[in-house]
């Protein structure tokens, strides 16, 4: 993928490859997968499109200046020229460019941008046309989905969280019914990456990084809890044993792992439903992780705290604020849950102006919506009146919100599963069944893009279906 629309997405790009290309043991690793390949005929072409951008703006300011608006006429009629033959083959029902349908490629959606397309017609040579939410209304300490009068009077554990109009909303009964098959084929590449090797840590070595291994196994408890199947639980039990969590443990008391906000705060959901399940084991780390994470969030100062709330990924704020209240909640900790609801409401509320939900609708480069999470932590920690009011203030009268289908990078393959969570959250509190349809669209196009959350190992698939797990949680709680 080709972000020709933002420089600094080419000159990150571009820095990642060179990083990758000075990096001394790169070709070190044991697991071939796991080695650091530099490809430079990417830097040829980033590098090209760098010195591109930079031509052409100097170019163009200096036609502008000489001849005025008629500068850009020859770049306009070259662009059309290189791009009118491979439309025609395309809508002749040929495949330029090898075989890729740039127009209508199978797992893509059709093309917009125009600067993307010429970019793709300009570099083929035509040869022959043959070629949850909310604990705000239902607090509950594991995950807190807010089903505030919306979940089904059924008495089956299953089927909680499911709407009584489903028989009125058959895209909402349709998720419902594919609601488990949706999890267990989730849970297969977490199986997979909690199973291996790949850090040295001595219990959460899977899943490439230390917090990915922890909420993968957060994701095989939640998926043995919601799909009464031991087999999950047993899975992510493989790597426990006294002396490795002793081990685990001495890393957190000493905070040595990097992990305070983000890694600590799915920790703190790893622990509650460890608990859950009547295991104890992860306890003493959880207190450390809380006390760690608590000392970080009240010590923050306001320029730092704004900072973390409009953050896009680990540094966030609301996530952190969720996760700790939940676990002060579950512990009866008054003064923690307290200096959370304090949180909330000084450090998260007074930022509409800077994050309305808005934001969110273009804000599409990280795996957190920062707006969306916010309300999701504002629904979810502060008492049910003031978040009512805040509700009342806040909710735009149109969101036209849609799922993200451009995937720029890795870390935008979560944001469909991410945006749902406070989608959810603001269905559960204001009852709207349009919140509700919005979620059902952004975790069904993710669902269906599994090349975005099954497969490429280092990309996707050691994270994002954790992501997935948490959006269909908050809806069976």
């Amino acid at each position: 993928m080709i972000r020709t629309t933002h420089v600094t997405g080419i000159v990150t790009d571009l820095g990642i490859e060179l990083g990758k290309l000075m990096y001394v043991h790169r070709t070190e690793h044991p697991d071939p997968e796991l080695r650091v390949h530099a490809r430079r005929g990417r830097i040829l072409l980033l590098g090209s499109l760098l010195a591109a951008f930079f031509a052409g703006g100097v170019g163009g300011g200096l036609g502008y200046r000489s001849v005025g608006a008629l500068a850009l006429a020859p770049l306009a009629v070259l662009r059309m020229g290189l791009a009118l033959p491979h439309v025609l083959l395309d809508l002749r029902g040929h495949e330029p460019c090898g075989g890729q349908r740039f127009l209508r490629h199978e797992r893509a959606e059709p093309v917009h941008n125009a600067a993307m397309l010429s970019l793709l017609l300009a570099a083929c040579v035509p040869t022959s046309p043959s070629v949850g939410g909310t604990g705000a209304y239902d607090r509950d300490p594991v995950l807190d989905t807010g089903n505030s009068g919306d979940s089904g009077d059924s008495g089956d554990p299953g089927d909680s969280g499911d709407s009584g109009d489903s028989a009125e909303d058959p895209d909402w009964a349709a998720f419902v019914d594919e609601r488990d098959a949706n999890l267990a084929a989730l849970g297969e590449p977490i199986l997979a990456c909690v199973a291996r090797v790949d850090n040295s840590h001595a219990v959460f070595n899977g899943c490439y990084d230390w917090h990915s291994a922890v909420h993968g196994h957060w994701a095989l408890f939640t998926l043995s809890r919601l799909l009464d199947d031991p087999t999950w639980a047993e899975a992510a039990e493989l790597k426990f044993n006294d002396a490795d969590l002793a081990t685990e443990l001495a890393q957190i008391e000493g905070n040595r792992l990097g992990e305070v906000p983000y890694g600590y705060a799915w920790f703190l959901l790893l622990a509650l439903e460890r608990e859950a399940m009547g295991e104890e084991d992860l306890r003493p780390h959880a207190l450390a992780a809380a006390s760690a994470l608590d000392a970080h969030i009240t010590g923050l100062t306001p320029g730092q705290a704004r900072g973390a709330a409009l953050a896009d990924d680990y540094p966030n704020l609301s996530w952190a604020v969720i996760n700790l209240w939940r676990w002060a909640q579950a512990e009866a900790d008054a003064e923690q849950a307290t200096r959370m609801e304090s949180a909330a409401r000084d450090l998260l509320l007074p930022l509409d102006d800077a994050c309305p939900l808005s934001e969110d609708l273009t804000d599409t480069d990280n795996f957190f919506p920062a707006c969306l999470l916010r309300a999701h932590a504002l629904l979810t920690v502060l008492p049910p009146d003031e978040a009512a009011a805040w509700l009342e203030s806040a909710l735009p009268a149109d969101y036209p919100i849609t799922p993200v289908t451009n995937i720029t990078s890795a870390h935008t393959a979560g944001l469909n599963f991410s945006r749902s969570w406070g989608l959810w959250s603001l269905h559960a509190a204001t009852g709207d069944p349009a919140w509700r349809s919005r979620m059902v669209e952004h975790v069904e196009w993710q669902m269906n893009h599994p090349e975005y959350w099954a497969e490429d190992y280092l990309s996707y698939s050691h994270w994002v279906p954790q992501f997935g797990v948490y959006a269909l949680a908050q809806t069976a709680e």
